[in-house]
């Protein structure tokens, strides 16, 4: 295989291992077999996230979905960090389908707008959530364009 092809494998597999690491922190999770040992269905699904997306923000986004919940959050029923994503994510394949929720819900999220910065894909401005939103779509929409 090609040298981008395998760098595209190893990225597929750096975006399970992100989802998989989230679930083994503390409560810990038991790891669906999609992410334990991912098969090419959920390569392939992480691998167009990557194409469609950028390294950077898939990797933020699973980072962010599989995250355990603040203590507390639970309390704000509503509120976008509670959990609800790592209970409900398998794998690529299940960030692919609920993706726009997602992204919505991390744009909105102290943690996730913190994560987003972290991995170069906003600048940390301290801007509000509605602003991110913007920013964040707007990014995605660019990447969207390109391919």
């Amino acid at each position: 295989p090609s040298s981008e092809s395998a760098g595209a494998g190893s990225d597929a597999e750096a975006v399970c291992r992100t989802m998989a690491d989230g679930l083994r922190a503390l409560p810990p999770m038991p790891v669906p077999e999609p992410l334990a040992r991912p098969g090419k269905r959920e390569l392939d699904a992480a691998r167009r996230l990557i194409a469609r997306h950028g390294m950077a923000v898939v990797l933020a986004v699973a980072e962010w979905a599989s995250m355990p919940p603040k203590a507390g959050a639970g309390k704000r029923s509503g509120k976008p960090y509670d959990g609800f994503w790592r209970r409900t994510l398998t794998g690529p394949r299940s960030l692919a389908r609920h993706w726009d929720q997602v992204c919505l819900q991390m744009a909105d999220d102290p943690r996730g707008r913190r994560l987003l910065a972290g991995h170069g894909v906003i600048a940390d401005k301290g801007e509000t959530g509605g602003c991110l939103i913007v920013c964040v779509w707007d990014h995605l929409i660019e990447r969207k364009r390109s391919w």
